[in-house]
């Protein structure tokens, strides 16, 4: 990084705002800034900022979250600290707990419909084959051995 960006005297918000254009210019225009500043920073500084960019492009973007009211409960069962990012420990915490709800008729009906449908599809084109098939070889070898 440029050494006017690595300064350690305390700043000024207006200093710190300048600081943030002047850093996402440089990453912008080269992205080996970026993986540089990956590489600078300590474990957690990176997991906050892991954390901080994947929570602006949640925000930024139209979120499944915001569109189905029950995506959104199940979202905020399992991120515990409320944060908007699920974390590995999250995750691992839900899973273990064993607290999980049984399935409602409306999801069972569905599931049960998207299994369905290709099982139907399936089972008719192979049918179909068969048929063709088994009468291809009547045709021919059977026509064949008299």
């Amino acid at each position: 990084l440029p050494h006017r960006l690595m300064t350690t005297r305390p700043r000024r918000n207006e200093d710190d705002e300048v600081l943030v254009e002047r850093l996402a210019e440089l990453i912008r225009s080269d992205a080996a800034v970026a993986e540089r500043l990956a590489g600078e920073l300590d474990e957690p500084s990176r997991a906050a900022l892991s954390a901080a960019i994947i929570k602006s492009n949640a925000s930024a973007s139209h979120s499944v979250l915001d569109s189905d009211p029950e995506i959104k409960h199940m979202f905020q069962k399992v991120d515990v600290n409320n944060d908007g990012v699920i974390t590995a420990e999250e995750y691992a915490h839900y899973r273990t707990t064993g607290r999980h709800e049984v399935p409602s008729s409306r999801q069972l009906y569905h599931y049960a419909l998207r299994c369905w449908v290709p099982f139907i599809g399936f089972g008719f084109l192979d049918n179909a084959l068969m048929i063709t098939a088994g009468e291809y070889i009547d045709l021919t070898i059977g026509m064949a051995m008299g």
